[in-house]
């Protein structure tokens, strides 16, 4: 415990140097940009059939390399329930009510999440004609990534003919690992306390690598299916917001 204490005082005044030192730069001098991004992917899921939030957090640094480019590494995490979930109706392929008859599903006793996190490399160009100069204006960014995600599966009540009795089915952890191709587009704002404020849109590819998936009788939908629905459709189009600090 002393020595987190003594490792969190230190990154503080680390930071704290960091900080100040900044404070004497000129802003043309300034090359460094910290910034935290929250992303709203594809909400019309499965071909427009439901609405469902999934939304994403990210922590960018971006490093100046010219006045019209930069480079930058971008770490990501997003949760949200898995499937095909309605927030209009809150239900799911799983979660239908239950009529009396058995082979119908219990509501759930336990949702099932998507759980992703991923590392990103990006480059940024600003765009000159537009009035873009680093770090404010338009610009173009291309990024690729590695990502990993899980699906905890959902726990629910199915009629067991040997048992002639309800038994709760708990469904097994599904994983993929993928590569991801992005193309954004957006737009910035340097304010006189050098904080940063941007939006834009984005484009996004997800490339398999590794499918983990479990026996086809413990899931409902297997971790390729999974990936089309939760990953691959919910991610290829995304909007963005970006709070940011310039150092």
């Amino acid at each position: 415990m002393h020595f987190l204490r003594s490792c969190s005082f230190l990154a503080f005044l680390l930071l704290g140097g960091s900080y100040l030192k900044a404070q004497e730069k000129p802003v043309l001098d300034r090359d460094l940009v910290v910034s935290v991004q929250g992303e709203l992917l594809d909400p019309m899921y499965d071909f427009y059939n439901s609405f469902k939030l999934t939304s994403r957090l990210g922590l960018d640094l971006e490093k100046k390399v010219s006045t019209k480019r930069s480079l930058g590494v971008r770490l990501n995490y997003n949760r949200f329930k898995s499937y095909d979930f309605d927030m209009f109706t809150g239900t799911t392929s799983v979660s239908r009510d239950y009529s009396g008859v058995r082979d119908t599903v219990l509501p759930l006793l336990r949702n099932g999440y998507t759980r992703g996190f991923g590392a990103e490399v990006f480059t940024r160009v600003f765009r000159s004609a537009k009035g873009g100069l680093f770090p404010i204006g338009f610009y173009y960014e291309w990024g690729m990534g590695l990502h990993q995600t899980r699906f905890s599966g959902y726990t629910y009540q199915q009629w067991d003919e040997a048992l002639s009795a309800y038994r709760p089915v708990e469904e097994e952890v599904q994983s993929v690992r993928s590569v991801s191709f992005s193309l954004r587009s957006g737009k910035q704002w340097l304010f006189e306390n050098n904080l940063i404020f941007g939006f834009g849109i984005g484009l996004k590819g997800h490339l398999p690598l590794r499918f983990k998936s479990a026996s086809d009788e413990s899931t409902v939908y297997d971790a390729r299916t999974l990936f089309y629905h939760d990953v691959l459709m919910t991610d290829w189009f995304s909007t963005y917001v970006r709070l940011g600090y310039l150092f």
